[in-house]
């Protein structure tokens, strides 16, 4: 059996490495106290997860989301889709999110005009 070329196998593993991670943060970050400075000492309540390609929301209707597209739009801006099915209902979401600081994100809703300020779990 012959092996792959080195170049190939090395391409093929950046392109799982880029497509793993579609949002530009990564962790959980809660709703609660999230204006206050630093990340949270503790997360329970509602939160927000991003892993890879998924959002994990407890605080919205949904409670896992799959980035379509992350593109971004500016410095510390990314236009995002993200597309839910929830067992009875199927849809997309479109948002910026917005890094505020190492500890803070914004996210702001295109239908609504909603905004959520989140703050990252330590």
């Amino acid at each position: 059996m012959r092996r792959p070329p080195a170049l190939l196998v090395i391409v093929a593993l950046a392109a799982g490495a880029t497509a793993a991670r579609a949002y530009p943060v990564g962790g959980t970050y809660t709703y609660e106290n999230a204006s206050e400075h630093g990340p949270a000492k503790s997360c329970g309540g509602r939160t927000m997860t991003f892993a890879g390609n998924l959002r994990r929301d407890t605080g919205s209707g949904a409670p896992e989301y799959k980035n379509i597209s992350t593109t971004q739009s500016g410095v510390g801006r990314w236009r995002v889709l993200d597309e839910f099915y929830t067992g009875m209902q199927w849809g997309r979401v479109s948002y910026t999110l917005q890094v505020i600081d190492n500890d803070h994100i914004r996210l702001r809703f295109d239908a609504g005009g909603g905004t959520t300020l989140l703050r990252r779990c330590e």
